[in-house]
């Protein structure tokens, strides 16, 4: 059975994600500073204004999710790495790809979708959703002239970062 690590907003750095490694993991989803932090999701749901004050304090903590999957991709050329921690459109996915992702992972952009449950009107929109995150995958691949998801991982015209 496949085990895998998620970080929770912060990134994973290439000396961890080696260890991670070394302990049999098959995937890693770097899951970088960007998105979701799960601190501050902490902050809300602290009880005390300590807590909530301490949780604040880790606001802009963490390795961001480019960083992160190239120091995985580096340290890890054939490791499974999954790119979350604010994508947010198909650009992003597609840089994250160029990056040393096999994945992209998206959370905050499809939540507002996704909550309102399974009525036709909720899966139309989440569905219109990825729909224009793939075309925007696609027309990132035709504007740097790649045909294949293995061909823009070999890329080297997408520099900038993917968060």
């Amino acid at each position: 059975m496949p085990v895998g690590v998620k970080e929770v907003g912060w990134g994973i750095d290439a000396g961890t994600a080696a260890m991670l490694a070394n302990a049999g993991i098959s995937f890693i989803d770097a899951a970088g500073a960007g998105g979701t932090s799960w601190s501050q999701v902490e902050k809300y749901r602290a009880g005390d204004g300590l807590r909530r004050q301490a949780a604040e304090a880790f606001a802009d903590w963490g390795i961001p999710t480019a960083e992160s999957v190239s120091a995985i991709r580096s340290t890890l050329p054939h490791m499974n790495v999954i790119a979350s921690g604010g994508l947010r459109h198909g650009v992003d996915a597609a840089k994250a790809i160029a990056l040393g992702a096999n994945l992209a992972g998206f959370g905050r952009v499809l939540l507002p979708q996704a909550v309102h449950g399974t009525t036709d009107l909720s899966i139309r929109q989440l569905t219109q959703q990825f729909e224009r995150i793939e075309f925007e995958l696609k027309a990132a691949m035709f504007g740097i002239g790649v045909r294949t998801i293995e061909q823009l991982r070999q890329t080297d015209r997408l520099a900038s970062k993917a968060d």
